[in-house]
């Protein structure tokens, strides 16, 4: 099922892409044919950059934040800096991770930037 969402999804230009997945996440919380996709999402191989985007993307319309988090934990700095960036819209300044890469602190807001200064 995710490979078809996904494949659909890369035929589609980048604002189309991140409306679908935005859809997808708010869809997730009421419909668990929804929830399902995004869990597939989520065990994708990291390689598949794509279904890791729009799994990002998807937190605007579901709230969960969980990917996010694994994101900023992760290897590949675009990620990061996506999941930094929609953590900073989505998470109140006191619950946001403490970043400790300097081209993710960057994207946050500058309110926030003293929120996730290493300690």
């Amino acid at each position: 099922m995710a490979e078809q969402w996904i494949t659909e999804l890369g035929a589609l230009p980048h604002n189309q892409r991140v409306k679908r997945s935005v859809e997808l996440g708010r869809a997730s919380v009421a419909s668990p044919q929804a929830a399902a996709l995004l869990a597939e999402l989520a065990a994708a191989r990291p390689s598949n950059l794509l279904a890791q985007q729009a799994l990002l993307y998807s937190a605007y319309g579901s709230r969960e934040l969980d990917p996010l988090h694994k994101a900023l934990a992760g290897s590949s700095k675009s990620l990061r800096e996506l999941a930094a960036s929609i953590l900073a819209d989505l998470a109140p300044a006191d619950q946001l991770p403490q970043v400790r890469w300097p081209h993710v602190r960057r994207s946050l807001p500058a309110k926030q930037q003293r929120v996730a200064a290493p300690s």
